[in-house]
Protein backbone atom coordinates (compact mmCIF):
# COMPACT_ATOMS: atom_id res chain seq x y z
CA UNK A 1 0.00 0.00 0.00
CA UNK A 2 2.44 2.47 1.21
CA UNK A 3 4.65 1.66 -2.03
CA UNK A 4 2.10 3.07 -4.75
CA UNK A 5 1.80 6.36 -5.44
CA UNK A 6 -1.07 8.93 -4.18
CA UNK A 7 -1.96 9.77 -7.62
CA UNK A 8 -2.85 5.98 -8.02
CA UNK A 9 -5.70 6.17 -5.62
CA UNK A 10 -9.21 7.50 -7.28
CA UNK A 11 -11.14 7.16 -3.78
CA UNK A 12 -10.36 10.26 -2.19
CA UNK A 13 -10.46 8.47 1.59
CA UNK A 14 -8.32 5.44 0.70
CA UNK A 15 -6.05 8.82 -0.48
CA UNK A 16 -6.42 10.96 2.71
CA UNK A 17 -5.75 7.30 4.62
CA UNK A 18 -2.60 7.00 2.00
CA UNK A 19 -1.51 10.27 3.04
CA UNK A 20 -2.01 10.01 6.99
CA UNK A 21 0.18 6.68 7.00
CA UNK A 22 3.07 8.18 5.26
CA UNK A 23 3.03 11.83 7.55
CA UNK A 24 2.74 9.62 11.03
CA UNK A 25 5.32 7.21 9.48
CA UNK A 26 7.81 10.48 9.37
CA UNK A 27 6.32 11.44 12.87
CA UNK A 28 6.88 8.39 14.57
CA UNK A 29 10.50 9.06 15.53
CA UNK A 30 9.37 12.29 18.05
CA UNK A 31 9.32 12.30 21.48
CA UNK A 32 5.72 10.51 22.80
CA UNK A 33 4.49 13.20 24.31
CA UNK A 34 5.09 15.51 20.88
CA UNK A 35 3.62 13.07 19.00
CA UNK A 36 0.81 12.54 20.85
CA UNK A 37 0.25 16.60 20.77
CA UNK A 38 0.27 16.43 16.90
CA UNK A 39 -1.88 13.57 17.20
CA UNK A 40 -4.44 15.63 19.00
CA UNK A 41 -4.06 18.87 17.35
CA UNK A 42 -4.34 17.26 13.70
CA UNK A 43 -7.38 15.53 14.44
CA UNK A 44 -9.24 17.77 16.88
CA UNK A 45 -12.43 19.47 15.72
CA UNK A 46 -12.76 22.56 17.64
CA UNK A 47 -10.79 24.28 19.71
CA UNK A 48 -11.61 22.61 22.93
CA UNK A 49 -10.49 19.79 21.53
CA UNK A 50 -7.13 21.75 20.59
CA UNK A 51 -6.47 23.03 24.15
CA UNK A 52 -7.55 19.52 25.75
CA UNK A 53 -4.45 17.83 23.34
CA UNK A 54 -1.66 19.87 24.95
CA UNK A 55 -2.84 18.70 28.37
CA UNK A 56 -3.18 14.68 27.43
CA UNK A 57 0.29 15.79 25.84
CA UNK A 58 1.27 17.08 29.17
CA UNK A 59 -0.11 13.74 30.68
CA UNK A 60 1.85 11.38 28.60
CA UNK A 61 5.20 13.20 29.34
CA UNK A 62 4.51 13.02 33.21
CA UNK A 63 3.89 9.32 32.44
CA UNK A 64 7.32 8.79 30.27
CA UNK A 65 8.86 9.65 33.62
CA UNK A 66 7.51 7.30 35.31
CA UNK A 67 7.11 4.39 32.82
CA UNK A 68 10.11 2.96 30.58
CA UNK A 69 8.36 1.79 27.62
CA UNK A 70 5.54 2.77 25.52
CA UNK A 71 3.70 -0.45 25.98
CA UNK A 72 3.50 0.59 29.32
CA UNK A 73 2.57 4.38 28.69
CA UNK A 74 -0.25 3.39 26.29
CA UNK A 75 -1.45 0.74 28.96
CA UNK A 76 -1.75 3.41 31.54
CA UNK A 77 -3.06 6.00 28.65
CA UNK A 78 -6.26 3.15 27.99
CA UNK A 79 -6.95 2.79 32.11
CA UNK A 80 -6.85 6.44 32.46
CA UNK A 81 -9.09 6.78 29.07
CA UNK A 82 -11.69 4.65 30.87
CA UNK A 83 -12.92 7.81 33.35
CA UNK A 84 -13.38 11.24 32.57
CA UNK A 85 -10.82 13.50 32.10
CA UNK A 86 -11.72 15.84 34.93
CA UNK A 87 -11.26 12.95 37.16
CA UNK A 88 -7.76 13.06 36.81
CA UNK A 89 -5.86 15.83 38.91
CA UNK A 90 -2.21 16.45 37.34
CA UNK A 91 0.97 16.50 39.56
CA UNK A 92 -1.27 15.61 42.48
CA UNK A 93 0.81 13.63 44.28
CA UNK A 94 3.96 16.29 44.24
CA UNK A 95 2.06 19.03 44.62
CA UNK A 96 1.49 17.38 48.14
CA UNK A 97 3.19 19.74 50.85
CA UNK A 98 5.06 21.04 48.17
CA UNK A 99 3.66 24.80 47.35
CA UNK A 100 6.10 25.53 44.68
CA UNK A 101 4.82 23.47 42.03
CA UNK A 102 1.62 23.85 40.02
CA UNK A 103 -1.79 21.66 39.59
CA UNK A 104 -3.54 21.25 36.30
CA UNK A 105 -7.13 20.34 36.20
CA UNK A 106 -10.44 21.45 34.59
CA UNK A 107 -12.71 23.68 36.05
CA UNK A 108 -15.57 20.86 36.92
CA UNK A 109 -12.05 19.15 39.17
CA UNK A 110 -11.26 22.24 41.27
CA UNK A 111 -14.98 22.07 42.80
CA UNK A 112 -14.38 21.77 46.85
CA UNK A 113 -10.56 22.74 46.54
CA UNK A 114 -8.94 26.29 47.50
CA UNK A 115 -5.22 27.63 45.76
CA UNK A 116 -3.41 30.96 46.58
CA UNK A 117 -3.73 31.58 42.94
CA UNK A 118 -5.75 30.62 40.17
CA UNK A 119 -5.43 31.13 36.54
CA UNK A 120 -8.07 30.51 34.22
CA UNK A 121 -6.85 30.09 30.92
CA UNK A 122 -8.89 29.78 27.47
CA UNK A 123 -12.00 31.64 28.89
CA UNK A 124 -13.67 32.41 25.08
CA UNK A 125 -16.82 32.18 24.31
CA UNK A 126 -16.41 28.57 22.65
CA UNK A 127 -14.85 26.79 25.17
CA UNK A 128 -17.86 28.79 27.72
CA UNK A 129 -20.33 30.46 25.78
CA UNK A 130 -22.61 32.97 27.68
CA UNK A 131 -24.06 34.97 24.69
CA UNK A 132 -26.73 33.34 23.23
CA UNK A 133 -25.43 33.81 20.11
CA UNK A 134 -22.44 31.38 20.62
CA UNK A 135 -24.31 28.68 22.41
CA UNK A 136 -24.84 25.52 20.28
CA UNK A 137 -27.70 23.15 21.23
CA UNK A 138 -26.17 19.11 21.01
CA UNK A 139 -28.25 17.44 18.19
CA UNK A 140 -29.77 15.18 20.59
CA UNK A 141 -31.45 17.69 22.51
CA UNK A 142 -34.97 17.90 21.27
CA UNK A 143 -34.84 14.02 21.80
CA UNK A 144 -34.01 14.43 25.28
CA UNK A 145 -36.03 17.08 26.05
CA UNK A 146 -39.06 14.94 24.69
CA UNK A 147 -38.47 11.91 26.29
CA UNK A 148 -38.00 14.02 29.91
CA UNK A 149 -40.96 15.94 28.82
CA UNK A 150 -43.01 12.83 28.81
CA UNK A 151 -41.13 11.72 31.94
CA UNK A 152 -42.46 14.93 34.01
CA UNK A 153 -45.52 15.13 32.36
CA UNK A 154 -44.36 18.79 31.20
CA UNK A 155 -43.99 20.97 28.33
CA UNK A 156 -41.60 20.89 25.96
CA UNK A 157 -38.72 23.63 26.33
CA UNK A 158 -38.29 26.26 23.21
CA UNK A 159 -34.70 26.25 21.91
CA UNK A 160 -34.23 29.81 23.74
CA UNK A 161 -34.96 28.32 27.00
CA UNK A 162 -32.42 25.69 26.62
CA UNK A 163 -29.98 27.96 25.71
CA UNK A 164 -30.63 30.37 28.62
CA UNK A 165 -30.23 27.23 31.29
CA UNK A 166 -26.90 26.64 29.00
CA UNK A 167 -25.65 30.25 29.92
CA UNK A 168 -26.65 29.99 33.76
CA UNK A 169 -24.78 26.28 34.01
CA UNK A 170 -21.91 27.95 32.73
CA UNK A 171 -21.41 30.92 34.29
CA UNK A 172 -21.55 28.50 37.39
CA UNK A 173 -19.04 27.12 36.19
CA UNK A 174 -16.67 30.10 35.86
CA UNK A 175 -18.19 31.15 39.11
CA UNK A 176 -16.79 27.63 40.26
CA UNK A 177 -13.41 28.32 39.02
CA UNK A 178 -12.99 32.31 40.78
CA UNK A 179 -14.02 31.54 44.21
CA UNK A 180 -11.27 28.92 44.15
CA UNK A 181 -8.77 31.44 44.49
CA UNK A 182 -7.65 33.05 47.86
CA UNK A 183 -5.46 35.51 46.85
CA UNK A 184 -5.01 36.11 42.97
CA UNK A 185 -7.12 35.90 40.06
CA UNK A 186 -6.02 35.55 36.86
CA UNK A 187 -8.38 34.93 33.49
CA UNK A 188 -7.20 35.15 30.49
CA UNK A 189 -8.19 33.86 26.30
CA UNK A 190 -6.11 34.33 23.21
CA UNK A 191 -7.58 36.76 20.16
CA UNK A 192 -6.42 33.86 18.06
CA UNK A 193 -4.48 31.20 18.30
CA UNK A 194 -1.36 30.40 15.32
CA UNK A 195 -2.48 28.59 12.09
CA UNK A 196 -6.33 28.70 13.73
CA UNK A 197 -8.87 31.04 12.99
CA UNK A 198 -9.93 34.27 15.09
CA UNK A 199 -10.89 33.50 18.73
CA UNK A 200 -14.25 35.95 20.32
CA UNK A 201 -13.03 36.24 24.15
CA UNK A 202 -15.74 35.32 26.38
CA UNK A 203 -17.92 38.00 26.98
CA UNK A 204 -17.68 38.17 31.08
CA UNK A 205 -14.24 40.72 29.90
CA UNK A 206 -17.19 42.91 28.51
CA UNK A 207 -18.88 43.16 31.70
Amino acid sequence: FISKNADEFEDEELAQLYWDIEYWLNQSVQNIDILGLKAGLYYAKNETEKENAYIISALIKRLSEQYTSNEEIIKQLEYIGQKPLSSYKFFEEETEGNESQIQIMTTHKSKGDEFDYVFIAGLNEENYPINKENVKLKGNSHFLQTIKSIAEESGLKTPEILKQEQINETLRLIYVGITRAKLGLYMSSAKSYKRYKKIKINDIFLN
